[in-house]
């Protein structure tokens, strides 16, 4: 359970860190930044743990353990929790960076188009 815990928290870390960098690239503020990441970090992991579809009883710290005991689960409950984790990671880390860029880019794109509109 701790092993796939851990994927998470680091892809967390790492979706943070890829936040301040995108801030500073975007000369927005990092706070915002930063934000928007954790914000598209849990709303992709959460999109994807409600179209889990409706036969899965497991909950998600089940789901966890599930995923690294075959013994007590079985093997193809495991091989679906891993493949429902790894699905999560996936879409938690890709809405994290399209969270980030949207914020880092989004207001400079934003104000070139205001801009021309006023010239």
């Amino acid at each position: 359970m701790l092993t796939a815990l851990l994927f998470f928290v680091l892809a967390f870390i790492g979706c943070g860190m890829f936040a301040l960098v995108m801030s500073r690239v975007g000369h927005q503020p990092s706070s915002r930044v930063v934000s928007s990441a954790v914000l598209g970090y849990l709303l992709a992991g959460a999109a994807i743990w409600w179209l889990t579809p409706p036969e899965w009883t497991l909950s998600f710290p089940q789901t966890l353990a599930a995923s690294v005991d075959a013994k007590t689960y079985g093997h193809p409950v495991e091989h679906s929790a891993e493949s429902l984790l790894v699905l999560m990671l996936v879409a938690c880390v890709f809405g994290s960076a399209v969270f980030t860029a949207i914020t880092a880019f989004g207001g400079r794109l934003a104000q070139r188009v205001q801009h021309s509109r006023s010239v």
